[in-house]
């Protein structure tokens, strides 16, 4: 449902930069976001990829693979500094504490949506 909803601000985006470019180059032309409008012309298409690809590329397909092992970096180094700081906590439950987490399957979906969203670049 998400990758609906971002498809659609995609559409948005892609009609308000067709009707920039439509502006500069000083020419109206069919701005509607229909799918005969984007099927039909040419430049809606191109203003439709471009703004996909500006929105798969830096948010889905680089930042979230920079920035998870940094987060759990992060979040080891400050358990291990609460860990280090109370003189309640046993040898067992620091250990417990500090073990790698479980492992989460959140990320082949993460996976699977950037690929559907990588092929849907082939539409176009």
């Amino acid at each position: 449902f998400n990758t609906v909803i971002d498809l659609f601000v995609v559409l948005l985006l892609a009609q308000g930069y067709s009707m920039q470019q439509a502006i500069h180059a000083q020419h109206s032309s069919d701005s509607s976001m229909s799918t005969k409008a984007i099927a039909e012309n040419p430049s809606v298409q191109m203003a439709v990829y471009v703004k996909y690809t500006e929105y798969i590329f830096p948010s889905c397909l680089l930042i979230p693979f920079l920035v998870e092992p940094l987060v759990a970096r992060m979040l080891f180094l400050f358990k291990k500094w609460i860990i280090r700081s109370r003189t309640d906590v046993d040898l067992q439950e620091a250990e417990a504490q500090l073990q790698c987490p479980h492992f989460d399957l959140a990320r082949y979906g993460d996976i699977l949506i950037n690929i559907m969203l990588c092929c849907g670049t082939l539409a176009f």
